[in-house]
């Protein structure tokens, strides 16, 4: 406890949260912010719904899941494959379709901040998304499944319906004022306009908006891209080419971290161990035939260091950010939400907490969404170039607590059960002055209405 306290008090863990304290205050006010804010808190039930039943058909329902594979409930669950089926429903009709409510409450809530009329600019915005995911190929065969596929308005893809829903509220205000000079003097001179009136206001700029959105979309589908997801994912994506160094390993993760903080899809599956390639095959075949894990070919790889010791709960090390909610903050909203997030967290799903409290885009909580990792890594890379841990060569389900990665993945080691318990008490002492300025933040603003 006195060296906890004692780095507590550093500059450094007074200077980074002051930084993001300051940045948080110029941006709160922000129309944008606000939208942000708003459209969170409303999708945070679904989206908490969605992943509770995400976490136990992952875990408990699916052949490779972590409960699944322990107490092997197939063998005397009764009605076992049936009652994936609701679940699967549940979790399809939330987790992914969340960009298209998300994409509607935002450009709504920002339209109506502009008090523009934020019904018709967030049914803009929902076309808009559509026409920019629409498969030209299968138009002919009315084959609905792949024109509009699902798995382009998943919670994965929440940035890109973000920055469409701006652009088209921004782009409705523009325009609507420019469409005030061709309206009849009649609707020009309404101050309180009936809802035909705003339908008959809003033609201009609905046509306009559309038109180059499809415009827009087609080009996008003459290229190899397909659709705009396609496109956004090719620009942040880079090459996987399973590095095998420290530095490559590092830049991979933070670079995946920073853009699951916005709300983009990573270059990492969030629940897939990245074992299956050479590296991972190469280090098993190894501790299958010497019987030893010290001595692996590929000690350090995205599977042995990230994976295993730096996405506890999910990305940014969620799991500890949670359990500092929940043992330090008495702020009850901030408690409730660690509280609702705790379960999903366990098998490593992250979205109650990246939306409720937010995480997303919260400037406060970015240094250490990418410093708990990158310590924790640290820590565990450390501990393999000094032969004190073995590597993690055992594949395991991707819905393992994280905090037992590293032990069943190592056979059971005792020292990865400490490394692992190392790393999360270092992501903790990282995340709580952070934690702390927020709740301050909190306070001050509830003085201040």
């Amino acid at each position: 406890m006195i060296f906890l306290r004692r780095c507590q008090k550093t500059k450094l863990f007074t200077r980074l949260p002051a930084i993001g304290l300051k940045f948080t205050r110029q941006i709160q006010n922000l129309n944008l912010y606000q939208a942000l804010l708003q459209t969170f808190s409303t999708l945070f039930p679904f989206v908490l719904i969605g992943t509770l039943m995400q976490a136990i058909d992952l875990s408990i329902f699916e052949p490779d899941g972590f409960f699944a594979s322990v107490y092997h409930i197939d063998t005397w669950l009764p009605f076992y494959d049936q009652i994936t089926i609701p679940l699967l429903a549940l979790t399809t009709i939330t987790i992914y379709v969340t960009t298209l409510l998300g994409i509607f409450l935002f450009s709504r809530s920002l339209a109506n901040l502009y008090h523009d009329d934020g019904q018709i600019v967030g049914g803009i915005a929902l076309f808009v998304l559509l026409l920019l995911n629409f498969n030209y190929e299968n138009i002919n065969d009315m084959d609905f499944q792949n024109i509009l596929s699902f798995n382009s308005y998943g919670f994965q893809n929440l940035f890109l319906s973000l920055v469409i829903g701006a652009a088209v509220a921004y782009s409705y205000h523009a325009l609507i004022k420019l469409n005030r000079w061709l309206l009849p003097k009649r609707l020009q001179q309404l101050t309180r306009p009936t809802p035909i009136d705003r339908s008959l206001s809003a033609i201009i700029p609905v046509s306009i908006i559309l038109l180059i959105a499809g415009i827009f979309s087609y080009l996008i589908n003459l290229t190899s891209f397909g659709n705009i997801n396609d496109l956004l994912y090719q620009l942040f994506s880079i090459s996987l080419t399973a590095p095998k160094t420290y530095g490559a390993v590092i830049l991979v993760s933070l670079w995946h971290n920073l853009l699951t903080f916005i709300g983009s899809p990573g270059p990492l599956n969030y629940l897939a161990q990245n074992i299956n390639n050479a590296a991972g095959v190469a280090n098993l075949n190894h501790a299958l035939t010497t019987k030893n894990i010290f001595n692996v070919p590929y000690p350090v790889t995205l599977h042995t260091l990230y994976d295993t010791y730096g996405n506890f709960g999910g990305s940014g090390m969620s799991l500890a950010l949670i359990l500092v909610l929940l043992i330090v903050v008495k702020q009850s909203e901030y408690r409730q939400i660690a509280k609702f997030s705790l379960l999903p967290s366990l098998v490593n799903l992250n979205q109650p907490l990246l939306i409720g409290l937010p995480v997303f885009f919260n400037p406060i909580l970015l240094i250490p969404y990418m410093l708990a990792p990158l310590a924790s890594m640290t820590i565990a890379w450390l501990f393999t170039v000094l032969k004190w841990l073995p590597a993690a060569v055992y594949d395991v389900p991707g819905t393992t607590p994280g905090f037992l990665l590293g032990f069943l993945g190592t056979n059971g080691n005792p020292m990865a059960l400490f490394v692992s318990a190392l790393c999360l008490a270092v992501s903790g002492l990282i995340y709580y002055p952070f934690v702390k300025a927020l709740v301050d933040l909190e306070a001050t603003h509830e003085n201040n209405l």
